[in-house]
């Protein structure tokens, strides 16, 4: 699934441009068509909530070293409290690991999913539950390859 946000609402001749996106071809010969399946705002596409769930795996910037960060746990806390600070998002009240991706219409284990590039050894990727002070919009994206659907989260309970 692909979302489309702006700042403030699309014209007619973005909502044009968008209704003509062309299939992306994948290397596997099957083409990806893109269907635009609804306008509107934030408000009305996304709802609201308190406690959100990995769709799919967080994958951290940074990799976890025991000598220079300590327990993994708090340090995988540190790094999703800062990245939701940096991206505006309320406080975070707390973190879970969770093991498998309850909030996905399939059963997913999170090594299921690639979470580097071709090339590059596998990173670590993470199943979280995370508690805001207040509720945010869902669904939403946090981390290396979120631009690409990793690290997506969705409200607890709502399926994705």
């Amino acid at each position: 699934a692909v979302m489309i946000t702006s700042p403030r609402p699309f014209s007619v001749a973005e909502q044009r441009a968008i209704d003509r996106l062309h299939p992306v071809r994948r290397p596997n010969g099957h083409a990806m068509v893109l269907t635009p399946i609804r306008y509107g705002t934030c408000n009305e596409i996304m709802s609201r909530a308190l406690d959100v769930v990995s769709q799919t795996p967080f994958a951290p910037y940074r990799h976890w070293r025991l000598k220079r960060d300590g327990e993994e746990n708090p340090w995988l806390s540190a790094q999703i409290t800062a990245e939701c600070a940096q991206r505006g998002l309320p406080r975070v009240l707390e973190i879970q690991r969770i093991a498998q991706a309850d909030a996905s219409r399939r059963r997913n284990r999170w090594l299921d999913f690639r979470c580097a590039r071709k090339d590059d050894a596998p990173q670590p990727a993470y199943g979280l539950q995370v508690t805001f002070s207040e509720p945010v919009l869902v669904p939403f994206s946090l981390g290396y390859a979120s631009h690409f659907g990793l690290g997506t989260f969705v409200g607890r309970g709502i399926r994705g």
